[in-house]
């Protein structure tokens, strides 16, 4: 294994869980797809390289999830997104036809044949979680649910799903928590590693996500990226730590994606409990990026974005002693970005007037002195 590395199912599994958040659902959703088709898969006797195939493609497939939820655009630009990342080819046109019923009433009106089996998998798979959350371990109220899908499906992927909810072992495990252990017992796909670079690919479509979401944050991520990219090669940073501060600055809003895009875009100031939903979404990105085996670096970095050194920064109220200098430069860089951005309730601000604001922090015991030197010779 050469240079910095992590396992795909690391990656994806983790990744996954901001999907969950984008699409205004439960921790796990995508996980739980991932097992119920997985458990068809089975029943339908797939090979190997194609239960792999599924189950990465259900831990993914509302990466084309938005803030307005439109059927054709959410398949649509999931699709796109799957062309840039590495994973396998297929994936795009699952995706992209994971909402088709047989009978032709899905976004795209494909019929019966024209749908990609494993599209069929994690669109019933889907269905059945919505269901699960109303009827929760009754079977019978199961089965007869599923037998309104009669015309919606094929005949065999109706079969095996009945099969899977008669078994009482799949049903108890469904609400098993912490889910992924549930998940990694029921699959284990073969180990393959990501490179830097392909980790890149992933954090570089996540960013983008992020962003996407509001004109006022839109490129926010990526200008933070760039200016971390420069401070971390100023100060002389060793090839990894810069690669994984990029990481760390990419990601660092992915919380973002739960909260609500009417109160990103609010014109005037948060109320108490808008605030409070704002500031969660740094421990959300903490816990997302935490479950990812390897991250530990990339995780602290991002997530302490708001941590100031006097304690009284968010999520964890960390004091100067216990940030790292990556963590206080993320937080100043950070800063510096938000105030030159126009924001709802104001305009972006001068360069003169970001670092006076910035001073002011450095100041009152909030941010590095030394790192805000480092900065102002560079930006100022």
């Amino acid at each position: 294994m050469k240079g910095y590395q992590v396992q795909k199912r690391e990656l994806i599994k983790g990744l996954s869980l901001a999907l969950d958040l984008a699409e205004k659902t439960y921790f796990s959703h995508s996980q739980h797809i991932a097992y119920t088709s997985l458990a068809i898969g089975n029943k339908l006797k797939l090979n190997a390289s194609t239960m792999e195939l599924l189950y990465y493609s259900a831990l993914l497939h509302d990466i084309g999830a938005g803030e307005q939820y439109n059927l054709y655009s959410h398949c649509k630009h999931g699709s796109q997104m799957i062309k840039n990342l590495p994973v396998e080819h297929q994936m795009q046109e699952i995706i992209l036809y994971h909402h088709e019923f047989m009978d032709g009433s899905g976004p795209f009106g494909r019929k019966g044949g024209e749908i990609p089996l494993l599209s069929e998998i994690i669109h019933i798979a889907n269905l059945f979680d919505n269901q699960f959350s109303v009827f929760s371990s009754k079977s019978d109220k199961l089965l007869l649910w599923l037998k309104e899908l009669d015309k919606k499906f094929s005949c065999h992927v109706i079969d095996a799903l009945r099969t899977v909810i008669l078994d009482e072992n799949f049903i108890k495990r469904y609400t098993t928590q912490p889910f992924f252990n549930v998940l990694k017992k029921a699959y284990t796909p073969k180990i393959i590693w990501y490179s830097m670079h392909e980790i890149n690919q992933f954090s570089k479509v996540f960013s983008d996500m992020i962003d996407r979401r509001s004109k006022f944050t839109y490129r926010h991520s990526l200008g933070l990226t760039s200016i971390v990219d420069h401070m971390t090669k100023i100060m002389s940073y060793d090839d990894l730590t810069r690669d994984k501060m990029h990481i760390a600055a990419q990601l660092h809003d992915l919380g973002k994606l739960g909260v609500d895009k009417q109160i990103i875009d609010k014109v005037g100031k948060l109320d108490t409990e808008e605030r409070k939903a704002v500031e969660k979404h740094a421990s959300y990105t903490y816990d997302i990026l935490s479950q990812i085996d390897g991250f530990d670096d990339i995780t602290r970095w991002a997530s302490q974005h708001h941590e100031k050194l006097n304690g009284r920064g968010y999520p964890f109220g960390l004091s100067s002693e216990k940030l790292s200098e990556q963590s206080k430069l993320m937080t100043v860089s950070d800063i510096y970005q938000a105030l030159r951005e126009d924001r709802p309730y104001r305009k972006g601000m001068s360069n003169e007037k970001a670092f006076i604001i910035l001073n002011e922090m450095v100041d009152d015991g909030a941010l590095d002195a030394d790192i805000y030197e480092s900065f102002r010779v560079e930006f100022l």
